[in-house]
């Protein structure tokens, strides 16, 4: 991450380390299956296998993901616009942060809360979605559940976790 940051391909990546997705598991997921439509680097697969969940994820980048199969993690490689899943299940995951995670050219680039709309029409069966971003609109606002500050020699950073509720998703 720091070497994104570094490079400016990713001006304020996500901070997601393993105890924090462990946390998150822990205090917010009810459900033994966890599933994440942006796997990225794989930290909440590893949270959610070492808490023995089942872990479902996907990720756009096919060589990524190439290498997430050669370490036997169950990330497929799909679209998040395009992945659904109907099993009972919890949702955690972090979106790109609009374009301030810019990985490749032609990337698909929405604001965390249009993708939120988008995670929670596909996945309809969710106990509950715990979503972590940097900005949040006003109709999640009422979700927040803790603000997370990240602070470094490249700057600070705040994360906000929301918690919505599988009932959340009938109005969308």
């Amino acid at each position: 991450l720091v070497g994104l940051n570094v490079t400016r391909k990713a001006k304020q990546p996500s901070w997601f380390s393993k105890s924090f997705a462990e946390y998150l598991i822990s205090n917010y997921c009810t459900c033994d299956t966890i599933v994440d439509p942006f796997a990225g680097w794989g930290t909440r697969n590893d949270a959610a296998v070492s808490l023995k969940k089942t872990y479902i994820g996907c990720d756009l980048n096919p060589e990524l993901v190439k290498w997430h199969e050669s370490n036997n993690r169950n990330i497929v490689c799909q679209d998040a616009i395009d992945f659904k899943y109907t099993g009972e299940c919890s949702v955690l995951t972090c979106p790109p942060y609009g374009d301030t995670e810019i990985y490749f050219e032609g990337q698909q680039i929405l604001d965390e809360c249009s993708w939120f709309d988008i995670i929670i029409k596909n996945i309809p069966n969710a106990r509950e979605y715990v979503l972590v971003c940097h900005k949040v609109s006003d109709k999640y606002k009422p979700f927040i559940v803790e603000t997370k500050e990240n602070k470094s020699h490249f700057g600070a950073n705040t994360e906000y976790v929301l918690l919505v509720p599988s009932t959340f998703n009938e109005t969308i």
